[in-house]
């Protein structure tokens, strides 16, 4: 190890400067531990820091008892299950308790449980899609009926069938 090393070595240990580090080095003829303990006896260095460690959870101020812990955890658990049952059987609810209707010149073609649409759709979502689109351009229309607050939902399908009915309004000007 050169001087350099030595002195970046020391410097870093002691926390001095790169002057007191050299003096040091020098004074105990290249010596690491001896310029040290050089340092040390002039006060340049910090004191270590003390430690003490203790098996006593008293005198440990992050300590927490087991029990408690686990309870806490325990509660934790019980209100997300809860909260997950609450969710599951809400929608449960809306899916039985709320109807898709397909109506075509103002008459009811059919109605189905929204639960039997959900359904079909985990089947076969590509195929659906594709038959509710096509419909749109037959004069179909959607809505939902039934004990939720679905007008939201009726505003946006009777969008998509205002749009529908126009672009077919201009496809048929242009042919």
């Amino acid at each position: 190890m050169d001087d350099f090393e030595k002195v970046e070595l020391l410097k870093g240990k002691a926390n001095v400067s790169y002057e007191d580090a050299r003096d040091a080095l020098k004074a105990s003829g290249g010596d690491i531990l001896e310029a040290m303990i050089y340092l040390e006896n002039l006060g340049k260095t910090a004191e270590p820091e003390h430690a003490s460690f203790s098996t006593s959870y008293e005198e440990q101020d992050d300590y927490e008892k087991v029990e408690e812990t686990v309870y806490r955890q325990q509660e934790k658990a019980r209100q997300s299950q809860g909260s997950v049952k609450r969710f599951l059987k809400k929608a449960w609810r809306f899916l039985v308790d709320n109807s898709f209707c397909v109506t075509r010149k103002g008459e009811t073609v059919f109605k189905l449980p929204i639960l039997v649409l959900a359904v079909a759709f985990l089947v076969n979502w590509k195929l659906l899609l594709a038959v509710l689109v096509v419909a749109l351009f037959f004069s179909c229309r959607y809505t939902l009926e039934g004990k939720a607050d679905l007008e939201n939902a009726n505003d946006l399908m009777g969008k998509a069938s205002d749009v529908a009915d126009q672009i077919k309004k201009e496809f048929t000007k242009k042919h």
